[in-house]
């Protein structure tokens, strides 16, 4: 069951970067809760589908140019854990930038519950109950 949920949340990925927000949809818990990474200014959780569509536009909307890649899906069991490289350059200054960050997918019956954003893989892999 475990590598089903690495490709579900791999499929969920795919289906944003191809159609937006609303393609990953099916992919999602009607309930889902989405939370911001607690460094970002204004970080908040959202919920359901109509949050995870508010969630990702105010996010692209800070951004001239972003892109963001699934560079690598660790199965946890009922967790996730994905490495996220994001590029880009903002709206206010132009800088381009370049990250990584972590998220922990919390998968159940099929669908995306739950997301956790994470600076550190050490604080992603520890809430999965992983370790390095």
């Amino acid at each position: 069951m475990s590598q089903e949920n690495v490709e579900i949340v791999h499929r969920a990925y795919e289906a944003v970067v191809a159609g937006g927000a609303e393609a990953a949809e099916p992919f999602l818990h009607p309930e889902l809760l989405w939370e911001d990474h607690p460094d970002l200014p204004d970080a908040r959780a959202y919920r359901g589908h109509a949050g995870f569509r508010t969630a990702v536009g105010r996010f692209y909307e800070a951004f001239e140019v972003l892109s963001v890649s699934a560079e690598q899906l660790i199965d946890a069991g009922k967790w996730v854990v994905v490495s996220h490289r994001w590029r880009g350059r903002g709206k206010e200054g132009g800088v381009p930038f370049e990250t990584v960050d972590w998220s922990v997918f919390t998968v159940e019956n099929g669908m995306i519950t739950r997301r956790q954003a994470f600076t550190e893989r050490t604080d992603a892999l520890e809430v999965a109950g992983l370790s390095e």
